[in-house]
């Protein structure tokens, strides 16, 4: 029983799009947190989520992402 590397890739590929997921600006411009091009940002990003759920959320989020991308063998240059 081998290892399916096209499996692995395929999974390190679908990973690399979802952490480059940049979704239409929908965050609070007002909010003391707000910096400008925040809305730009990819979703998965500290710039994005810190606005959307909170700094203490956000970062579970993006660790979690950060832990499953690890499993996958992404360098730390590929994770969020």
């Amino acid at each position: 029983m081998g290892i399916d590397m096209t499996a692995d890739s395929k999974a390190i590929e679908a990973m690399k799009n979802l952490l480059s997921l940049v979704i239409e600006d929908g965050l609070d411009h007002t909010s003391p947190d707000y910096e400008e091009g925040d809305g730009e940002a990819p979703f998965f990003s500290e710039a994005y989520l810190y606005n959307l759920v909170g700094k203490e959320d956000a970062r579970t989020i993006l660790g979690r992402l950060n832990r499953l991308g690890e499993a996958l063998g992404m360098t730390y240059g590929e994770l969020p």
